[in-house]
């Protein structure tokens, strides 16, 4: 079983690692979920105050800092 080809991960690799860390990737409902935070049916997108550059992440966030534009792996303890 591969893990990884060259430096891409696969998602058997992706999964392996999160488990040694007792993680899992969130699923769609729990993205959601922290997404809307205190406004469920509505995402707010407040500009952050603080930016890691050159990506200029996080785009957007909720109250809780939660990023809530742009897409990736979210994580959740196992």
């Amino acid at each position: 079983l591969a893990y990884a080809v060259k430096t891409n991960s696969k998602n058997a690799g992706i999964d392996y690692l999160l488990g040694r860390m007792n993680l899992r990737k969130a699923t769609n409902a729990e993205v959601t979920r922290a997404r809307e935070a205190t406004t469920p049916g509505n995402i707010n997108k407040f500009s952050p105050e603080f930016q890691i550059l050159p990506n200029g992440n996080p785009h957007k966030i909720n109250e809780f800092t939660i990023e809530t534009e742009r897409t990736g792996t979210f994580v959740v303890p196992n």
